[in-house]
Protein backbone atom coordinates (compact mmCIF):
# COMPACT_ATOMS: atom_id res chain seq x y z
CA UNK A 1 0.00 0.00 0.00
CA UNK A 2 1.41 3.40 -1.05
CA UNK A 3 1.42 5.99 1.73
CA UNK A 4 0.01 9.36 0.67
CA UNK A 5 2.42 12.29 0.81
CA UNK A 6 1.51 14.89 3.41
CA UNK A 7 1.87 18.65 3.13
CA UNK A 8 4.71 18.61 5.68
CA UNK A 9 6.54 15.82 3.85
CA UNK A 10 6.28 17.73 0.56
CA UNK A 11 7.65 20.92 2.10
CA UNK A 12 10.56 19.23 3.88
CA UNK A 13 11.54 17.14 0.87
CA UNK A 14 11.67 20.30 -1.26
CA UNK A 15 13.75 22.24 1.27
CA UNK A 16 16.35 19.54 1.87
CA UNK A 17 16.51 17.99 -1.57
CA UNK A 18 19.72 17.66 -3.64
CA UNK A 19 18.00 19.83 -6.25
CA UNK A 20 17.61 22.65 -3.72
CA UNK A 21 21.33 22.50 -2.82
CA UNK A 22 22.32 22.41 -6.50
CA UNK A 23 20.14 25.42 -7.28
CA UNK A 24 21.70 27.30 -4.36
CA UNK A 25 25.19 26.65 -5.69
CA UNK A 26 24.15 27.91 -9.13
CA UNK A 27 22.73 31.08 -7.54
CA UNK A 28 25.99 31.82 -5.75
CA UNK A 29 28.01 31.36 -8.90
CA UNK A 30 25.74 33.65 -10.91
CA UNK A 31 26.15 36.68 -8.60
CA UNK A 32 29.95 36.44 -8.19
CA UNK A 33 30.39 36.92 -4.43
CA UNK A 34 33.66 36.71 -2.46
CA UNK A 35 34.59 34.04 0.16
CA UNK A 36 33.44 36.09 3.19
CA UNK A 37 30.17 36.97 1.51
CA UNK A 38 29.67 33.33 0.56
CA UNK A 39 30.05 32.24 4.20
CA UNK A 40 27.51 34.86 5.27
CA UNK A 41 25.13 33.77 2.51
CA UNK A 42 25.51 30.10 3.47
CA UNK A 43 24.59 30.95 7.06
CA UNK A 44 21.61 32.98 5.85
CA UNK A 45 20.36 30.16 3.60
CA UNK A 46 20.80 27.49 6.29
CA UNK A 47 19.00 29.71 8.82
CA UNK A 48 16.04 30.17 6.47
CA UNK A 49 15.77 26.44 5.78
CA UNK A 50 16.16 25.46 9.44
CA UNK A 51 13.65 27.95 10.89
CA UNK A 52 11.08 27.28 8.17
CA UNK A 53 11.31 23.52 8.74
CA UNK A 54 11.08 23.91 12.53
CA UNK A 55 7.99 26.14 12.26
CA UNK A 56 6.28 23.65 9.95
CA UNK A 57 7.07 20.67 12.18
CA UNK A 58 6.02 22.41 15.40
CA UNK A 59 2.51 23.31 14.18
CA UNK A 60 1.69 19.81 12.88
CA UNK A 61 0.31 17.67 15.72
CA UNK A 62 -1.12 14.16 15.41
CA UNK A 63 -1.35 14.43 11.65
CA UNK A 64 -3.33 17.69 11.71
CA UNK A 65 -1.82 20.04 9.11
CA UNK A 66 -4.56 22.71 9.10
CA UNK A 67 -2.41 25.19 10.99
CA UNK A 68 0.50 24.65 8.59
CA UNK A 69 -1.80 25.31 5.63
CA UNK A 70 -2.89 28.57 7.23
CA UNK A 71 0.68 29.50 8.19
CA UNK A 72 2.12 29.06 4.69
CA UNK A 73 0.44 32.22 3.42
CA UNK A 74 1.90 34.15 6.37
CA UNK A 75 5.39 32.82 5.58
CA UNK A 76 4.93 33.73 1.90
CA UNK A 77 4.06 37.31 2.88
CA UNK A 78 6.99 37.44 5.33
CA UNK A 79 9.48 36.39 2.63
CA UNK A 80 7.84 38.60 0.02
CA UNK A 81 8.05 41.64 2.28
CA UNK A 82 11.74 40.96 2.95
CA UNK A 83 12.33 40.52 -0.79
CA UNK A 84 10.59 43.88 -1.48
CA UNK A 85 12.91 45.53 1.06
CA UNK A 86 16.04 44.09 -0.57
CA UNK A 87 14.78 44.85 -4.06
CA UNK A 88 14.03 48.48 -3.20
CA UNK A 89 17.44 48.80 -1.51
CA UNK A 90 19.18 47.37 -4.60
CA UNK A 91 17.42 49.83 -6.89
CA UNK A 92 18.68 52.78 -4.87
CA UNK A 93 22.19 51.28 -4.66
CA UNK A 94 22.22 50.99 -8.45
CA UNK A 95 21.20 54.65 -8.87
CA UNK A 96 23.68 55.99 -6.30
CA UNK A 97 26.65 53.59 -6.73
CA UNK A 98 26.13 52.27 -10.21
CA UNK A 99 25.46 48.70 -9.05
CA UNK A 100 23.88 46.78 -6.19
CA UNK A 101 25.84 44.73 -3.63
CA UNK A 102 26.23 41.11 -4.83
CA UNK A 103 25.37 39.61 -1.42
CA UNK A 104 22.11 41.59 -1.36
CA UNK A 105 21.29 40.31 -4.86
CA UNK A 106 22.01 36.76 -3.65
CA UNK A 107 19.71 37.14 -0.64
CA UNK A 108 16.96 38.33 -2.94
CA UNK A 109 17.53 35.30 -5.15
CA UNK A 110 17.36 32.96 -2.14
CA UNK A 111 14.06 34.49 -1.05
CA UNK A 112 12.63 34.21 -4.58
CA UNK A 113 13.56 30.53 -4.63
CA UNK A 114 11.92 29.84 -1.23
CA UNK A 115 8.83 31.83 -2.23
CA UNK A 116 8.54 29.57 -5.26
CA UNK A 117 8.61 26.45 -3.05
CA UNK A 118 5.87 27.85 -0.80
CA UNK A 119 3.79 28.99 -3.78
CA UNK A 120 3.68 25.41 -5.04
CA UNK A 121 1.77 24.52 -1.84
CA UNK A 122 -0.74 27.40 -2.04
CA UNK A 123 -3.89 27.71 -4.11
CA UNK A 124 -4.12 30.29 -6.89
CA UNK A 125 -6.60 32.28 -4.79
CA UNK A 126 -4.21 32.38 -1.83
CA UNK A 127 -1.36 33.49 -4.06
CA UNK A 128 -3.49 36.26 -5.57
CA UNK A 129 -4.55 37.77 -2.24
CA UNK A 130 -1.07 37.39 -0.72
CA UNK A 131 0.37 39.26 -3.70
CA UNK A 132 -2.21 42.05 -3.39
CA UNK A 133 -1.55 42.46 0.33
CA UNK A 134 2.25 42.40 0.01
CA UNK A 135 2.34 44.92 -2.86
CA UNK A 136 0.48 47.81 -1.17
CA UNK A 137 -0.65 46.74 2.32
CA UNK A 138 -1.83 50.17 3.51
CA UNK A 139 -3.70 51.07 0.34
CA UNK A 140 -5.24 47.61 0.19
CA UNK A 141 -6.58 47.87 3.75
CA UNK A 142 -7.83 51.40 3.14
CA UNK A 143 -9.74 50.18 0.10
CA UNK A 144 -11.57 47.71 2.37
CA UNK A 145 -12.73 50.62 4.56
CA UNK A 146 -13.97 52.55 1.53
CA UNK A 147 -15.82 49.46 0.30
CA UNK A 148 -17.39 48.98 3.74
CA UNK A 149 -18.50 52.61 3.80
CA UNK A 150 -20.13 52.28 0.41
CA UNK A 151 -21.82 49.01 1.35
CA UNK A 152 -23.28 50.50 4.55
CA UNK A 153 -24.51 53.55 2.67
CA UNK A 154 -26.31 51.53 -0.01
CA UNK A 155 -27.77 49.04 2.46
CA UNK A 156 -28.96 51.90 4.65
CA UNK A 157 -30.90 53.51 1.81
CA UNK A 158 -32.60 50.20 1.03
CA UNK A 159 -33.28 49.50 4.71
CA UNK A 160 -34.84 52.92 5.28
CA UNK A 161 -37.15 52.37 2.32
CA UNK A 162 -38.20 49.03 3.81
CA UNK A 163 -38.87 50.49 7.25
CA UNK A 164 -40.92 53.27 5.69
CA UNK A 165 -43.04 50.70 3.84
CA UNK A 166 -43.58 48.64 6.98
CA UNK A 167 -44.41 51.76 8.99
CA UNK A 168 -47.05 52.76 6.44
CA UNK A 169 -48.61 49.29 6.61
CA UNK A 170 -48.73 49.41 10.41
CA UNK A 171 -50.44 52.81 10.30
CA UNK A 172 -52.95 51.56 7.72
CA UNK A 173 -53.67 48.44 9.78
CA UNK A 174 -54.24 50.50 12.93
CA UNK A 175 -56.64 52.85 11.14
CA UNK A 176 -58.60 49.98 9.59
CA UNK A 177 -58.76 48.05 12.87
CA UNK A 178 -60.76 50.89 14.43
CA UNK A 179 -63.32 50.92 11.61
CA UNK A 180 -63.34 47.30 10.43
CA UNK A 181 -63.23 44.44 12.94
CA UNK A 182 -62.31 41.59 10.63
CA UNK A 183 -59.94 38.87 11.92
CA UNK A 184 -59.18 37.72 8.36
CA UNK A 185 -58.01 41.20 7.30
CA UNK A 186 -55.91 41.54 10.46
CA UNK A 187 -54.34 38.14 9.83
CA UNK A 188 -53.52 39.02 6.21
CA UNK A 189 -51.96 42.34 7.26
CA UNK A 190 -49.78 40.63 9.83
CA UNK A 191 -48.59 38.06 7.30
CA UNK A 192 -47.73 40.74 4.74
CA UNK A 193 -45.85 42.82 7.33
CA UNK A 194 -43.92 39.79 8.55
CA UNK A 195 -42.95 38.76 5.03
CA UNK A 196 -41.87 42.30 4.17
CA UNK A 197 -39.79 42.67 7.29
CA UNK A 198 -38.05 39.34 6.71
CA UNK A 199 -37.39 40.33 3.09
CA UNK A 200 -35.88 43.71 3.94
CA UNK A 201 -33.93 42.32 6.88
CA UNK A 202 -32.35 39.51 4.90
CA UNK A 203 -31.53 41.74 1.93
CA UNK A 204 -30.18 44.83 3.71
CA UNK A 205 -29.07 43.82 7.20
CA UNK A 206 -25.39 43.38 8.04
CA UNK A 207 -23.53 40.99 10.34
CA UNK A 208 -21.35 41.72 13.36
CA UNK A 209 -18.31 41.22 11.10
CA UNK A 210 -19.63 44.01 8.86
CA UNK A 211 -20.16 46.18 11.93
CA UNK A 212 -16.56 45.56 13.00
CA UNK A 213 -15.25 46.66 9.61
CA UNK A 214 -17.44 49.74 9.82
CA UNK A 215 -16.25 50.67 13.33
CA UNK A 216 -12.66 50.03 12.25
CA UNK A 217 -13.16 52.44 9.36
CA UNK A 218 -14.30 55.15 11.80
CA UNK A 219 -11.43 54.51 14.24
CA UNK A 220 -8.68 54.67 11.62
CA UNK A 221 -9.83 58.17 10.63
CA UNK A 222 -8.85 59.56 14.05
CA UNK A 223 -5.69 57.53 14.65
CA UNK A 224 -3.57 60.35 13.26
CA UNK A 225 -4.70 62.54 16.17
CA UNK A 226 -3.92 59.92 18.84
CA UNK A 227 -0.65 60.05 20.79
CA UNK A 228 -0.76 56.30 21.45
CA UNK A 229 -1.60 53.37 19.16
CA UNK A 230 -5.08 51.82 19.33
CA UNK A 231 -6.47 48.39 18.49
CA UNK A 232 -10.10 47.35 18.01
CA UNK A 233 -11.20 43.87 19.14
CA UNK A 234 -14.50 42.14 18.40
CA UNK A 235 -15.74 39.97 21.28
CA UNK A 236 -18.84 38.95 19.31
CA UNK A 237 -18.29 36.04 16.92
CA UNK A 238 -21.98 35.29 16.27
CA UNK A 239 -22.60 36.41 12.69
CA UNK A 240 -26.19 35.14 12.82
CA UNK A 241 -27.17 38.40 14.55
CA UNK A 242 -28.43 40.71 11.80
CA UNK A 243 -28.24 44.48 12.22
CA UNK A 244 -30.30 46.85 10.06
CA UNK A 245 -27.94 48.85 7.86
CA UNK A 246 -29.69 52.09 8.83
CA UNK A 247 -28.86 51.23 12.43
CA UNK A 248 -25.17 50.75 11.60
CA UNK A 249 -25.15 54.28 10.18
CA UNK A 250 -26.38 55.52 13.57
CA UNK A 251 -23.85 53.35 15.40
CA UNK A 252 -21.08 54.75 13.22
CA UNK A 253 -22.12 58.28 14.14
CA UNK A 254 -22.26 57.48 17.84
CA UNK A 255 -18.95 55.60 17.74
CA UNK A 256 -17.29 58.53 15.96
CA UNK A 257 -18.46 60.95 18.67
CA UNK A 258 -17.20 58.57 21.37
CA UNK A 259 -13.82 57.85 19.77
CA UNK A 260 -13.15 61.55 19.16
CA UNK A 261 -13.82 62.30 22.82
CA UNK A 262 -11.58 59.39 23.76
CA UNK A 263 -8.67 60.59 21.63
CA UNK A 264 -9.03 64.20 22.67
CA UNK A 265 -9.66 63.75 26.40
CA UNK A 266 -9.23 60.24 27.78
CA UNK A 267 -5.98 58.75 26.45
CA UNK A 268 -2.48 58.81 27.88
CA UNK A 269 0.07 61.29 26.51
CA UNK A 270 2.55 58.60 25.47
CA UNK A 271 3.32 54.90 25.42
CA UNK A 272 5.69 55.40 28.36
CA UNK A 273 2.86 56.80 30.51
CA UNK A 274 0.83 53.66 29.77
CA UNK A 275 3.79 51.47 30.67
CA UNK A 276 4.21 53.35 33.94
CA UNK A 277 0.57 52.49 34.67
CA UNK A 278 1.22 48.78 33.95
CA UNK A 279 -0.79 48.93 30.72
CA UNK A 280 -0.09 47.63 27.21
CA UNK A 281 1.54 50.01 24.75
CA UNK A 282 -1.64 50.21 22.69
CA UNK A 283 -5.10 51.28 23.83
CA UNK A 284 -7.51 48.37 23.59
CA UNK A 285 -11.05 49.06 22.44
CA UNK A 286 -13.35 46.07 22.83
CA UNK A 287 -16.93 45.70 21.70
CA UNK A 288 -19.61 43.06 21.79
CA UNK A 289 -23.15 42.73 20.49
CA UNK A 290 -25.95 41.05 22.46
CA UNK A 291 -29.48 40.12 21.40
CA UNK A 292 -32.00 41.58 23.85
CA UNK A 293 -35.74 41.08 24.27
CA UNK A 294 -38.27 42.29 21.77
CA UNK A 295 -35.98 42.34 18.76
CA UNK A 296 -33.65 44.87 20.35
CA UNK A 297 -29.85 44.76 20.40
CA UNK A 298 -27.26 45.90 22.92
CA UNK A 299 -23.82 47.16 21.88
CA UNK A 300 -21.13 47.49 24.55
CA UNK A 301 -18.00 49.58 23.89
CA UNK A 302 -15.11 49.65 26.36
CA UNK A 303 -11.59 51.12 26.38
CA UNK A 304 -8.62 50.97 28.77
CA UNK A 305 -7.59 54.62 28.56
CA UNK A 306 -7.77 57.24 31.32
CA UNK A 307 -11.39 56.46 32.16
CA UNK A 308 -12.75 60.00 31.88
CA UNK A 309 -16.52 60.29 31.70
CA UNK A 310 -18.01 61.77 28.55
CA UNK A 311 -20.35 64.40 29.98
CA UNK A 312 -21.92 65.66 26.74
CA UNK A 313 -24.93 63.86 25.32
CA UNK A 314 -24.61 62.07 22.02
CA UNK A 315 -26.24 63.99 19.19
CA UNK A 316 -28.66 62.93 16.45
CA UNK A 317 -29.63 59.60 18.02
CA UNK A 318 -33.01 57.95 17.33
CA UNK A 319 -35.54 58.63 20.08
CA UNK A 320 -35.79 55.00 21.14
CA UNK A 321 -32.04 54.51 21.68
CA UNK A 322 -30.89 54.25 25.28
CA UNK A 323 -27.23 55.05 26.06
CA UNK A 324 -25.63 54.32 29.44
CA UNK A 325 -22.17 55.61 30.40
CA UNK A 326 -19.71 54.14 32.90
CA UNK A 327 -16.15 55.02 33.83
CA UNK A 328 -13.41 53.99 36.23
CA UNK A 329 -10.94 56.89 36.59
CA UNK A 330 -7.47 55.97 35.38
CA UNK A 331 -8.51 52.56 34.08
CA UNK A 332 -11.41 52.43 31.63
CA UNK A 333 -14.64 53.85 30.29
CA UNK A 334 -17.64 52.10 28.80
CA UNK A 335 -20.87 52.88 27.01
CA UNK A 336 -23.85 50.57 26.46
CA UNK A 337 -26.26 51.28 23.61
CA UNK A 338 -29.70 49.64 23.57
CA UNK A 339 -31.32 50.00 20.16
CA UNK A 340 -33.97 48.50 17.90
CA UNK A 341 -32.75 45.60 15.83
CA UNK A 342 -36.02 44.78 14.09
CA UNK A 343 -39.11 46.70 13.04
CA UNK A 344 -41.64 44.13 14.28
CA UNK A 345 -41.70 42.05 17.46
CA UNK A 346 -44.05 39.43 18.91
CA UNK A 347 -45.91 40.74 21.97
CA UNK A 348 -48.49 39.42 24.40
CA UNK A 349 -51.34 41.84 25.19
CA UNK A 350 -53.03 41.48 28.59
CA UNK A 351 -55.38 43.45 30.80
CA UNK A 352 -55.08 44.69 34.38
CA UNK A 353 -58.33 45.35 36.24
CA UNK A 354 -59.05 48.79 37.68
CA UNK A 355 -61.83 50.09 39.94
CA UNK A 356 -63.81 51.45 36.97
CA UNK A 357 -62.12 50.16 33.80
CA UNK A 358 -59.40 47.79 32.64
CA UNK A 359 -55.97 48.89 31.44
CA UNK A 360 -54.12 47.19 28.59
CA UNK A 361 -50.44 46.29 28.68
CA UNK A 362 -48.08 44.34 26.44
CA UNK A 363 -44.94 42.37 27.08
CA UNK A 364 -42.44 40.93 24.61
CA UNK A 365 -43.36 37.31 23.89
CA UNK A 366 -39.69 36.28 24.12
CA UNK A 367 -39.81 37.14 27.84
CA UNK A 368 -42.89 34.99 28.61
CA UNK A 369 -42.19 31.54 30.03
CA UNK A 370 -45.77 30.39 30.64
CA UNK A 371 -49.25 31.54 31.68
CA UNK A 372 -50.66 30.02 34.89
CA UNK A 373 -54.18 29.89 36.35
CA UNK A 374 -55.39 30.32 39.95
CA UNK A 375 -55.35 26.58 40.68
CA UNK A 376 -51.72 26.20 39.64
CA UNK A 377 -50.27 28.28 42.49
CA UNK A 378 -50.79 29.60 46.00
CA UNK A 379 -50.39 33.13 47.40
CA UNK A 380 -47.98 34.01 50.20
CA UNK A 381 -46.94 37.23 51.88
CA UNK A 382 -44.02 38.24 54.10
CA UNK A 383 -44.54 41.78 55.34
CA UNK A 384 -45.11 43.90 52.25
CA UNK A 385 -43.54 41.29 49.97
CA UNK A 386 -45.92 39.15 47.87
CA UNK A 387 -44.92 35.95 46.18
CA UNK A 388 -46.46 32.80 44.70
CA UNK A 389 -45.59 29.14 44.96
CA UNK A 390 -46.35 26.80 42.07
CA UNK A 391 -48.25 23.67 43.08
CA UNK A 392 -46.67 21.44 40.44
CA UNK A 393 -42.94 21.93 41.07
CA UNK A 394 -42.98 23.97 44.30
CA UNK A 395 -41.05 26.94 42.86
CA UNK A 396 -41.30 30.39 44.45
CA UNK A 397 -41.41 33.66 42.48
CA UNK A 398 -41.97 37.33 43.38
CA UNK A 399 -45.52 38.45 42.54
CA UNK A 400 -46.30 41.73 40.81
CA UNK A 401 -49.99 42.53 41.29
CA UNK A 402 -50.79 45.05 38.54
CA UNK A 403 -53.78 46.45 40.45
CA UNK A 404 -51.60 47.10 43.50
CA UNK A 405 -48.92 48.74 41.35
CA UNK A 406 -51.40 50.95 39.53
CA UNK A 407 -53.74 51.93 42.36
CA UNK A 408 -51.82 51.20 45.54
CA UNK A 409 -54.22 48.51 46.70
CA UNK A 410 -55.28 45.00 45.79
CA UNK A 411 -58.60 44.48 44.06
CA UNK A 412 -60.68 41.42 44.83
CA UNK A 413 -60.97 39.66 41.49
CA UNK A 414 -61.69 36.18 40.20
CA UNK A 415 -60.42 34.12 37.27
CA UNK A 416 -57.07 35.88 37.20
CA UNK A 417 -54.14 34.81 35.03
CA UNK A 418 -50.51 34.76 36.09
CA UNK A 419 -47.83 35.50 33.52
CA UNK A 420 -44.40 34.10 34.34
CA UNK A 421 -41.73 36.26 32.68
CA UNK A 422 -37.94 36.25 32.65
CA UNK A 423 -35.43 38.89 31.60
CA UNK A 424 -31.69 38.96 32.40
CA UNK A 425 -31.99 35.99 34.79
CA UNK A 426 -34.77 37.73 36.74
CA UNK A 427 -38.05 35.80 36.92
CA UNK A 428 -41.29 37.28 38.27
CA UNK A 429 -44.99 36.47 38.03
CA UNK A 430 -47.43 39.17 36.88
CA UNK A 431 -51.01 38.97 38.13
CA UNK A 432 -53.41 40.17 35.43
CA UNK A 433 -57.13 40.02 34.62
CA UNK A 434 -56.79 38.28 31.24
CA UNK A 435 -54.56 37.62 28.26
CA UNK A 436 -56.06 39.25 25.16
CA UNK A 437 -53.90 38.24 22.19
CA UNK A 438 -50.48 37.63 20.68
CA UNK A 439 -49.64 40.39 18.20
CA UNK A 440 -46.73 41.33 15.95
CA UNK A 441 -46.17 45.05 16.09
CA UNK A 442 -43.68 47.89 16.21
CA UNK A 443 -43.20 49.63 19.54
CA UNK A 444 -43.43 53.42 19.54
CA UNK A 445 -41.64 55.70 21.97
CA UNK A 446 -43.74 58.23 23.86
CA UNK A 447 -44.18 60.04 27.21
CA UNK A 448 -43.19 58.06 30.33
CA UNK A 449 -46.50 57.91 32.22
CA UNK A 450 -45.24 55.01 34.35
CA UNK A 451 -41.63 54.33 35.24
CA UNK A 452 -41.81 50.74 33.97
CA UNK A 453 -43.38 51.59 30.58
CA UNK A 454 -40.90 51.20 27.73
CA UNK A 455 -43.11 52.31 24.85
CA UNK A 456 -46.52 51.94 23.24
CA UNK A 457 -48.45 50.16 20.50
CA UNK A 458 -51.99 50.48 19.15
CA UNK A 459 -54.21 47.41 19.43
CA UNK A 460 -57.81 47.56 18.13
CA UNK A 461 -57.87 51.32 18.56
CA UNK A 462 -56.60 51.17 22.15
CA UNK A 463 -53.19 52.48 23.26
CA UNK A 464 -51.31 49.63 24.94
CA UNK A 465 -48.32 50.27 27.23
CA UNK A 466 -45.30 48.01 26.62
CA UNK A 467 -43.69 46.91 29.89
CA UNK A 468 -39.98 46.92 30.72
CA UNK A 469 -39.69 43.77 32.87
CA UNK A 470 -36.52 44.86 34.67
CA UNK A 471 -38.12 48.11 35.80
CA UNK A 472 -41.35 46.34 36.65
CA UNK A 473 -39.42 44.15 39.05
CA UNK A 474 -38.28 47.33 40.80
CA UNK A 475 -41.94 47.93 41.64
CA UNK A 476 -41.51 45.32 44.36
CA UNK A 477 -39.23 47.71 46.23
CA UNK A 478 -40.44 50.41 48.62
CA UNK A 479 -39.25 53.10 46.23
CA UNK A 480 -41.70 52.09 43.54
CA UNK A 481 -44.42 50.42 45.60
CA UNK A 482 -47.17 52.73 44.31
CA UNK A 483 -47.54 54.39 40.88
CA UNK A 484 -50.87 56.17 40.53
CA UNK A 485 -52.80 56.08 37.28
CA UNK A 486 -55.26 58.90 36.69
Amino acid sequence: MIKSTTLLDTLLSSLFSSQCQADFVTMKESVGIGPDQELALNSYFDFKLKTLAESAQDVCLDGDESELQRLLSHIWIEYRMEWIRYNTQMQYQTVVRGQAEPELCARGAVLSYLIGIIESLLSNEEIYWCTKLAAEPIEYMRSRSLLTSRMVQMSSMSGNAGQSAIGSLIQLRDELSVKIRNPLIESRFEKVMTNLEELFTSSTALTSADLHNSLEMIMTKVLGESKVPMLLYRQTDDDTILIPASTIVGLNDLFEQWIKFLVGNSLEESIQVRRDSQKNDHVTIQWRLIQAAGGRLILELEDDGLGKNITADFKNLPRDWVVEKFHTPGLSSKIIINFKGTELADMMVFKAQGPEKDFSFAIFASQVNEVLSENQLTYHQEGTFDYVRTTQNDEVYPLVDMSKILFGKKLVTSNNVFIKVTCEDKTIVIKAASVEAMVKDSMRIGPKTLFFVEGYLLYKGVIVSVIDVIKLKESLSVKHSVSKVS
